[in-house]
């Protein structure tokens, strides 16, 4: 076997065995250190290792010298009284899995880990003795406290989740333009808050002129934001429900003179009424159409009627 190889073997079973706590500030406990020797069998070769100290809480020398490095994880974790047992796999290109068996006494440990890689398999021993007191980290509170800041986050991301989808978070009655921003958060499968009751006046929104124009806007970025939008609040679906739908606000948009409505969602029936209705009588444009005159004045109907 390659030496590259054997030493990098070497050195992922070393940080399996035997990765120690990193200093960092936090609660200390009365601890134990612990000096552990390790050897090493592949290949028919026996390699002896350099020793390494380890700091352990009082009790927990077997648990603190098997801490795996972070490619490695532990499972199948068994404690029978002064035996220690576990399954190690560890990934990237240093991958590998096996077993290890730690028995400790008042003074003295000794462990066995048997692992497969592709390198072929290997055998590390340890042996490890009492050197005396120290103060060793606090890993059962350290991991207390990870998992109460993990809980007090899932809390805090559900209540603003429940801010964000709550059914009033918009006012779309008064301002249905706001409809584009509602969709993109109800509408969909990967919506955030699909399946989430949609805001009490969104629906309406959709079959307003304001509403159905922002969505149609939308549609480029949002592919489906119409049709979605209809569909989720049951008013139809496909093609055909929103051609309805755009034909109805074009009809109401054309009976109130809503001349910016139409510029933007029906421009060739605006150009044709611009030119039916913008035909000076008077003084007035159509001579009573007098609800198209904001129309009549705007660059779109005087170039619909060729300049004239």
């Amino acid at each position: 076997m390659r030496a590259s190889i054997l030493a990098r073997t070497v050195t992922t079973a070393v940080l399996v065995l035997a990765s120690g706590i990193a200093a960092a500030a936090g609660q200390t406990v009365p601890g134990e250190r612990w000096q552990h020797k390790m050897s090493m069998q592949m290949g028919g070769m026996n390699m002896a290792m350099p020793g390494t100290e380890v700091c352990a809480p009082v009790g927990q020398a077997a648990q603190e010298l098997a801490k795996p490095d972070k490619n490695c994880k532990l499972s199948n974790m068994r404690q029978s009284g002064n035996r220690f047992t576990a399954d190690v796999k560890c990934t990237g290109k240093d991958a590998m899995e096996g077993t290890m068996d730690m028995t400790t006494g008042p003074d003295h440990m000794t462990g066995k880990m048997s692992i497969h890689s592709a390198d072929g398999d290997m055998t590390m021993v340890t042996e490890s003795r009492k050197l005396g007191a120290c103060q060793a980290m606090d890993t059962g509170a350290m991991v207390a406290q990870a998992e109460a800041q993990v809980q007090k986050g899932k809390q805090m991301q559900a209540q603003a989740e429940a801010q964000m989808c709550s059914s009033d978070a918009f006012k779309l009655k008064s301002d249905p333009d706001k409809i584009g921003q509602a969709a993109m958060m109800f509408v969909g499968a990967k919506a955030p808050c699909a399946g989430k009751p949609l805001p009490a006046e969104f629906c309406g929104a959709v079959q307003s002129r304001a509403g159905f124009s922002s969505l149609s806007q939308m549609e480029q970025a949002m592919p489906g934001a119409v049709g979605g939008s209809l569909e989720a609040c049951r008013l139809g679906s496909g093609k055909a429900a929103v051609d309805a739908l755009r034909a109805k606000l074009v009809a109401s948009a054309e009976a109130d003179g809503d001349g910016d409505y139409l510029i933007t969602n029906a421009p060739a029936r605006a150009r044709e009424l611009a030119k039916s209705q913008c035909v000076i009588k008077g003084e007035m444009w159509g001579g009573k159409q007098s609800k198209w005159d904001t129309f009549c004045d705007s660059n779109f109907a005087s170039s619909a009627r060729g300049g004239r």
